[in-house]
């Protein structure tokens, strides 16, 4: 699923960083603040709900949380953590790319590449328990 979501960003002119999991997001996104963060993301675990609390609560950048769960609980924790979007899996590519657009251009960020040619950064992390 990494592999595919990394190859998916690059085609579309992205900087697709990968990690697997929600500490090691943390840590990234603490080190080299991306764009926007993609948290395929468990819920239930600590260590998910810590990694989205943090990087909600301590910046603007966008955080979208992929989840098997579509549960009303589960959304409305992830959007009540402060996610700025909730999709389930599987969802179609396209869907989740115009997704990530729309979020980098209300944060003022073109999509693909911003001035000087920089290619945005997105953040991809995978839980293994997601």
């Amino acid at each position: 699923m990494q592999l595919l979501l990394r190859f998916l960003f690059e085609r579309e002119g992205y900087r697709a960083t990968c990690v697997f999991d929600g500490e090691n997001a943390l840590r990234m996104w603490q080190a080299e603040p991306p764009d926007l963060v993609l948290l395929d993301a468990n819920l239930t675990t600590l260590a998910d709900l810590g990694a989205l609390r943090s990087m909600c609560k301590n910046t603007s950048t966008p955080v979208v949380v992929l989840s098997a769960s579509g549960t009303g609980v589960d959304i409305g924790r992830g959007l009540g953590l402060g996610a700025a979007a909730y999709l389930t899996k599987p969802l179609p590519p396209r869907r989740l790319l115009a997704v990530v657009q729309s979020l980098l251009r209300q944060d003022r960020v073109s999509p693909g590449l911003v001035t000087g040619g920089a290619p945005n950064a997105v953040l991809v992390a995978i839980s293994p328990s997601a």
